[in-house]
């Protein structure tokens, strides 16, 4: 009868629980224990990483060879200097026409009337469109196929008479016109006073009163014959 071969006997294994903390770190081996420090050698065994290497920036093309930017094409006139010049010219007339065509006008004082206000040959810049010309307002009017310069003395509505002391009385009230050197004088055979004036009708009266050529010569005016009120006056001798 053949023997049988006795296995060897296996330890037991430790108990899973421990009894005691201080059991379960007994079992924690000691190279487990010491946490994540590492000895030196593990560090100096890891190769050092090769360095990543850049490729060589490619030269900027030279400016000869550089396509011309979108600003650079905008900034190019299809016209040359001259053309430029003769378009701004043209343009600056029209503007000129049309402001002195329809909104201002433009008159040289024709004699000394207005002195020493305005004084022959000044030049005047006249407004066109004024609809509401009020008493004492300079106006540029044309009458006989002559231009004149004067001033506003009465508007539709109202009486002018002039005395033989030469006062000037509107509405029967005696004017005071402490700016003026002379006084107002008539002028026989042309004009009857009193005056009624309509509406739509002026009575102009020159500053230089005596011997000025106005409404005691001409008669009063209309609002055709006003061409504007003054507002500008360019004294020729200061130019």
């Amino acid at each position: 009868m053949s023997k049988r071969k006795k296995k060897p006997a296996v330890p037991a294994a430790p108990a899973a629980n421990p009894e005691t903390p201080e059991q379960a770190v007994d079992a924690i081996p000691a190279d487990t224990q010491t946490g994540a420090e590492q000895p030196e050698s593990a560090a100096q065994e890891i190769p050092a990483q090769p360095e990543a290497v850049s490729p060589p920036e490619a030269e900027p093309a030279p400016a000869e060879q550089a396509a011309p930017s979108a600003a650079a094409k905008k900034q190019r006139s299809p016209m040359n200097p001259i053309q430029i010049f003769l378009l701004n010219a043209l343009i600056i007339l029209t503007v000129l026409w049309l402001l002195f065509g329809f909104l201002l006008g433009l008159a040289a004082a024709p004699n000394g009337d207005m002195a020493p206000n305005i004084k022959a040959s000044d030049l005047l810049i006249y407004y066109r469109l004024d609809k509401d010309m009020q008493a004492g307002d300079v106006v540029v009017l044309r009458r006989n196929d002559t231009t004149y310069i004067g001033r506003i003395a009465a508007r539709g509505g109202d009486t002018v008479d002039i005395t033989d002391a030469g006062q000037l009385i509107i509405n029967g009230n005696t004017v005071s016109e402490p700016e003026l050197h002379s006084s107002t004088p008539r002028y026989e055979g042309f004009v009857e006073y009193p005056v009624r004036l309509n509406d739509g009708e002026f009575f102009i009266l020159a500053d230089h009163r005596n011997g000025g050529e106005d409404s005691r010569y001409y008669g009063a005016v209309t609002t055709e014959d006003l061409l504007g009120t003054v507002i500008t006056v360019i004294r020729r001798n200061h130019l």
